[in-house]
């Protein structure tokens, strides 16, 4: 007798924004193999690959299929130091703000992390972002760090940030800000002229 193959089609090569793919075989087969060594009918995927499934009927008959899948990345950058700003003298407990852009084509999901490094010389801080809400592409997020900066000494000092979302690094960056001289002046010696109402100084 002449039996047919099973049916099996994955589908048309996957391109996701999503942050894993369900890839389904036929169901109702005696039995599935994946490469990632999976048994069942479906697999959830995270990483990009190829991926392909061998099936056996019940008439022991086997055909196989495979599916490319990529996920397209995520991608944030810092566009802009909102504070601290050029200040003179010194910057004293200021905030640090950042503005930071999705510029990917990849929502991010709510429930994920964004972490924030800023470091400046020897000085590092880190905070992370759990994210209420999806981070849509082209969105903003406006974040002030939970430490405050002090700058005592003049000149331009640079701030490096380096973000990343769970973990994965995503984007580096520095931006400057200057704390400037005060003017140095001085009015010479206090004279008292006591023949002369009113006082003057000079």
């Amino acid at each position: 007798s002449t039996f047919e193959l099973p049916t099996i089609h994955l589908g048309d090569d996957i391109n996701s924004l999503e942050q894993s793919v369900t890839l389904s075989a036929v169901p109702g087969y005696s039995s599935y193999l994946w490469n990632t060594n999976d048994t069942t009918p479906s697999i959830d995927v995270t990483s990009d690959g190829k991926y392909w499934v061998s099936v056996v009927n019940y008439d022991g008959c086997a055909n196989s299929d495979t599916v490319n899948v990529h996920f397209i990345p995520t991608t944030i950058t810092i566009t802009e130091m909102k504070s601290p700003v050029s200040q003179c003298g010194s910057i004293t407990n200021d905030s640090i703000v950042i503005e930071i852009l999705n510029n990917g084509d990849a929502t991010i999901a709510a429930g994920r992390f964004i972490g924030v490094t800023c470091a400046l010389a020897d000085t590092v801080i880190r905070d992370s972002i759990l994210l209420p809400w999806n981070f849509a592409k082209n969105a903003t997020i406006t974040h002030k760090m939970n430490n405050t900066l002090t700058l005592n000494t003049v000149g331009i000092h640079t701030l490096s940030f380096a973000l990343d979302v769970d973990g994965e690094p995503k984007d580096t960056s520095e931006f400057t800000v200057e704390v400037y001289g005060l003017p140095e002046f001085t009015f010479g010696t206090d004279t008292l002229r006591p023949d002369e109402y009113p006082y003057v100084l000079a």
